[in-house]
């Protein structure tokens, strides 16, 4: 098969600009986060659809899927990736961020209606903007006022995305089956962390609960942050 007969669309890009934005996870290091993903100082503070497409060369790719960086104001951040798609085309999705019990989540979620590029809004259940593990949200699947904001999304015809670590994979489960009609996506197959015979044997059992909800995505990708480079490479 010809390669360029091959349309590509690659569904988790990220594209950042310090001189317009904030991210909290380049003020300082986190030794949780740089556990999974590496060291991360060196990536670039701009990266914009150009830089994108010339890296990927000749591959087909057609469209992409924006997802933000966690910076520290989400609505500006996804206004700006919104223009760019204006601008050059790409992205052609956006995924935007919010926390559903914040006092502004009203406001965040009408204002990403508004911008037509944005299919979904997810929360970081795994780890904060600064890399650690959060304290204290682990709870959120089971709190029913953060559950019941959840249907803000749903007068704008948005999917929600979730990022949340393997054991928390029923109470994933649970929420899903609260809006049986919204879809919802699982990014990093779970974040099956503990790569032992025993957390292993957890994930799966986790993700066969999670597999009988129809209204559920999952995501592969993030192998490296997974399973580490040498696995990848191998």
């Amino acid at each position: 098969m010809n390669r360029d007969s091959i349309a590509i669309v690659d569904c988790h890009v990220h594209f950042v600009d310090v001189r317009s934005h904030r991210y909290p996870i380049f003020q300082q290091r986190s030794a949780a986060l740089e556990s999974v993903v590496g060291d991360y100082s060196a990536l670039p503070r701009r990266y914009l659809p150009e830089d994108y497409l010339q890296e990927v060369g000749e591959c087909n790719v057609v469209k992409t899927v924006w997802a933000e960086f966690m910076s520290d104001d989400p609505v500006k951040e996804a206004s700006w990736a919104q223009a760019l798609s204006n601008e050059s085309g790409h992205p052609h999705g956006l995924i935007a961020q919010a926390d559903f019990l914040s006092s502004e989540v009203v406001r965040v979620i009408d204002s990403y209606g508004c911008l037509p590029r944005v299919r979904a809004v997810r929360q970081h259940l795994a780890f904060e903007p600064s890399g650690d593990v959060p304290t204290g949200q682990l709870d959120l699947l089971d709190d029913n006022a953060w559950r019941e904001r959840l249907a803000l999304l749903c007068k704008n015809d948005l999917r929600c995305e979730l990022e949340i670590l393997a054991p928390r994979l029923r109470g994933f489960a649970n929420v899903a089956g609260f809006y049986p009609d919204m879809q919802f996506v699982l990014p990093l197959m779970g974040w099956p962390m503990d790569l032992t015979d025993t957390g292993h044997q957890a994930w799966k059992s986790g993700m066969r609960a999670l597999s009988g909800c129809k209204n559920v995505a999952v995501k592969i990708f993030g192998m490296e942050c997974i399973f580490g480079l040498e696995w990848t490479i191998e």
